[in-house]
This record gives structure tokens, sequence and C-alpha cells, in this order.
């Protein structure tokens, strides 16, 4: 794997990870202002991740349906990108929790074909470092969404 495949893949990762981590800590104080009950918020957050557990499991379906798997991960980002600005603007419930279903669908889809794409590319003596160091966007992204998103929300 060359290092742009690799900045590429780790960048990609580092995204969806920040959108979640950052995201997760506001999402039942967002939900809340637009009138949702302590029940209905732990409803909307187990939905939340079943969403995130279909697309988990509905990514290995498509890494093997699709040849073009870079293209269907660009198309994957626009849909979350999209997703993400239209979560700014909803002002009803329903709005928000059709709109983090989609994207934590996407994020669940988009993480495994980061994986799938990352071991096609890695050699074999190199994958247990290029997979360590792709794990570290996880740690990265919570301290990015932790210091970001506090003040975006504010």
């Amino acid at each position: 794997m060359n290092l742009r495949q690799f900045l590429l893949l780790f960048s990609y990762s580092l995204i969806t990870w920040w959108v979640g981590t950052g995201l997760m800590p506001l999402l039942p104080i967002y939900t809340a202002t637009l009138g949702a009950t302590p029940t209905l918020v732990g409803a909307f957050l187990s939905f939340s991740f079943f969403t995130l557990a279909l697309g988990t499991a509905s990514a290995g379906w498509l890494a093997r349906k699709l040849s073009r798997r870079t293209r269907l991960l660009t198309l994957l980002s626009l849909g979350g990108a999209t997703a993400a600005a239209l979560l700014g603007l909803a002002t009803q419930l329903w709005q928000v929790v059709l709109l983090v279903a989609v994207i934590w669908f996407i994020g669940g889809v988009s993480l495994v074909l980061v994986g799938v794409l990352t071991g096609l590319a890695a050699t074999s003596h190199t994958r247990g470092r290029i997979f360590g160091w792709l794990s570290a966007s996880v740690a990265l992204a919570g301290v990015v969404g932790g210091l970001v998103m506090g003040p975006v929300a504010e």
C-alpha cells in the first residue's frame, strides 16, 4: 500500500469516527429540545445503533457484489455529508431520527469498506502495522470530536 492510499483511508476513517463520536453526546440533548421524553431518547439511540449494525452487516454483501468499492465510498461520503448538513436544519423529531439513521448506516458500511480496502491493498508483511495505524484514527477522532463539537454546539 502506498502512502497516498493509506492517507486517504486514514482520513476517511478519521472523518467517519469524528462525526460519530462528535455527534453521539449531542444527540440526546438535540432530541430532548425537540420534545423527546427520556424513554423516546433511549429508543432513538437504540434504533440508531441498530441502523449502524445493519450498515455493518450489509457492507460485506456490498463489497462482494460491487467491484468498484472506492466509487461506493465516494457515493457514501456524499450521502453522509448531505445527511449531516440536513441534520443541522432538522426541526422535527422524525427528521432527526431519519437523518441519524442514514448517517449511522452509512458509517457502518463505510468503516467496513475501509477495512476491506485496507486488507486488499496492504501486503501480508505490512498488514498489522497498517491496521494498527488505521485504528489510531478512532482515538484521534475522539480527541478532535471532543474539542470541536462542543464549541460548535454552543
